[in-house]
């Protein structure tokens, strides 16, 4: 669905927005977190070089400077959960521009134009293009301000903008997992409560450390707060840009600065080559069968399927599915990995600009009645916590371990034609009885809040005691 106060006729404009039409739908997109406060206003340097500038609509022959903000304003208007009012979208785009500090650099001699999607955003002109006209930025990196302003301060929390140099590091990161450190990460206040951009007491904190990963050799524990990375400080960074600065290619190391209790020291950890199996299966004891998922694709659904259908699965006394550090992925891939321990019922229901849809449970499912326990953590996400709420409510399930991420958020990841990527929420969901995980995410039946370590995990015994292992 188109809107009306963003209209494109150029080809140059249709092609910008065509990139909508390649959109990939999920579940989850990486470690995206809630606002808080604002960053502190940076103002440019006081300038009185003169500049004149016309407005022009995104209708028109848009200039390649401007052409993120038209691409943005779009997708938004044609795909948020929300249909945006311009005047506020305006006001946090005008916000983003006036929370960066520009570079002094050489002053702009041509005429300068200035492209909006909406009247509204004419705003965005004067402290655009004066900051330009004085050497104080470019367009494009004020443009670029503007559509993170767009993003952090006037949509929901989880959608986002992802500038070029982030958004490949953040695909391989899958929602704060970082398989060559053994470890993940999240940006959480000191009540656990996802938040951004960094500022105290919204830090960057470890989520999960693997057992026998660098992380965990190198003496990184849960809750360590991460101040710095290489020396670089962590403090105005959106919860994206500052996950993808954990990434590196095995081999090449990093420095974290790290924080715990009253203490501050570094760590440096070089990162591995390791690669995460979407699944794990074995018969941990007699009768006992254990399943992690690690991601939430239509491969690890199938995977799934093909476990279960085992004389292992058949002729055992219960089931631990182990979801912890899944950050989620694929919402049909969370209604088919559901419904094999179901035989009716809703998994999940879809709220929407054009309405709910219910996601029925898929006949056939070859485990609905083994009994099962369910492991979670602060890492547990999305998709993920799609399963565990399901299951949890509908009483198949004895949920074991920490609070979940709480994440509700369904989302498209939509390529942007700079390199970089719109992250857009496009409806919410809840359990079939009307729970909302938002935020809170999914409570455990029993709370175990101590993290697996050395071959010590609390939670996968207490499984085992439930199911009478």
């Amino acid at each position: 669905m188109r809107r009306v106060w963003c209209v494109t006729v150029s080809v140059l404009m249709a092609s910008a927005c065509g990139a909508v039409e390649n959109a990939t739908p999920s579940s989850t997109a990486a470690d995206l977190t809630p606002t808080t406060a604002p960053l502190p206003v940076t103002p440019s340097a006081p300038t009185t070089a003169p500049f004149e500038f016309s407005t022009q609509d995104c209708g028109g022959a848009v200039p390649r400077a401007w052409t993120l903000l038209c691409e943005a304003a779009e997708v938004i208007a044609d795909h948020h959960v929300v249909a945006p009012d311009p005047v506020d979208l305006a006001a946090a785009a005008l916000l983003g521009v006036e929370s960066v500090s520009f570079d002094q650099g050489t002053p702009a001699d041509d005429p300068l134009r200035c492209v909006v999607p909406h009247a509204a955003f004419e705003t965005l002109c004067e402290p655009i293009l004066r900051g330009v006209a004085a050497g104080i930025g470019s367009v494009e990196e004020r443009v670029e301000a503007a559509v993170q302003g767009m993003f952090r301060y006037g949509l929901d929390p989880f959608s986002s903008y992802i500038a070029p140099d982030f958004a490949d590091r953040l695909d391989e990161l899958r929602g704060g997992i970082v398989p060559t450190l053994g470890m993940a990460a999240s940006v959480r206040n000191e009540e656990g409560v996802a938040c951004g951009p960094i500022s105290s007491p919204c830090r960057l904190r470890v989520s999960g450390v693997f057992p026998f990963g660098v992380a965990e050799r190198a003496g990184v524990v849960v809750g360590d707060v991460i101040a710095s990375i290489d020396g670089n400080s962590l403090a105005g960074l959106s919860p994206d840009e500052a996950l993808a600065l954990l990434y590196g290619f095995p081999g090449t190391s990093l420095t974290l600065e790290l924080v715990r209790s009253d203490r501050v020291f570094a760590k440096i950890l070089v990162h591995e080559d390791i690669r995460l199996d979407p699944i794990e299966f074995e018969e941990l004891a007699p009768g006992i069968v254990y399943v992690r998922l690690n991601e939430f694709t239509q491969e690890s659904a199938q995977l799934l399927g093909r476990a279960l259908a085992t004389e292992a699965v058949a002729s055992s006394r219960g089931v631990i599915l182990d979801l912890r550090s899944n950050p989620g992925g694929l919402l049909a891939a969370a209604q088919a990995v559901a419904s094999q321990f179901l035989d009716s019922g809703v998994v999940l229901v879809e709220m929407g600009r054009e309405g709910d849809t219910t996601w029925p449970v898929i006949q056939g499912g070859l485990a609905p009645r083994i009994p099962l326990a369910l492991l979670t953590d602060r890492s547990t996400a999305s998709a993920a916590e799609v399963v565990a709420a399901a299951l949890q409510e509908a009483g198949r399930a004895t949920v074991i371990g920490d609070r979940t991420f709480g994440k509700n958020a369904i989302q498209l990841v939509i390529p942007a034609r700079n390199g970089g990527e719109f992250r857009v929420t496009t409806s919410h969901w809840t359990t079939a009885d009307g729970r909302d995980v938002g935020v809170r995410g999914v409570t455990p039946d029993i709370l175990i809040t101590e993290p697996p370590f050395a071959g010590d995990d609390p939670a996968l015994v207490r499984a085992f005691v439930v199911l009478g292992g």
